[in-house]
């Protein structure tokens, strides 16, 4: 009786160290499931970037169009020099674009389409 209670608790002891060896195993899964998730790639901050020019080349075009229209309508003036203009307007539209995109929600429209996060 007492070698079958002792072979019972032998028993007992080998399940619980294998159960605990999965679990653990299984934790280290999770672990690098969670890494892999979390790296981000080249292509996806060249993909957010290169929408985040495009957005900024567009606000800064259409704020010139909207200056010029204004311009014109206001003073009888108008723009010459467009391309200078639209550097200008391009340099404080990148600045403004940034800085007000990531304040308000931590993303710009690249981060979201390319879907990467950035935690405060």
């Amino acid at each position: 009786m007492l070698e079958q209670n002792k072979e019972e608790e032998n028993i007992k002891a080998v399940v619980e160290a294998d159960e605990e060896q999965l679990q653990n195993q299984s934790e280290k899964v999770e672990i690098q499931d969670y890494e892999a998730k979390d790296k981000i790639s080249f292509l996806d901050t060249f993909k957010a970037n290169l929408i985040d020019i495009i957005a900024t080349g567009v606000i800064s075009i259409a704020a010139l169009y909207i200056f010029d229209i204004l311009l014109r309508a206001t003073a009888g003036y108008y723009v010459k020099e467009k391309i200078s203009m639209l550097a200008i307007f391009y340099l404080i539209s990148s600045l403004l674009y940034t800085s007000i995109m990531e304040s308000k929600s931590a993303d710009t429209i690249g981060k979201r389409v390319s879907k990467i996060k950035i935690h405060k």
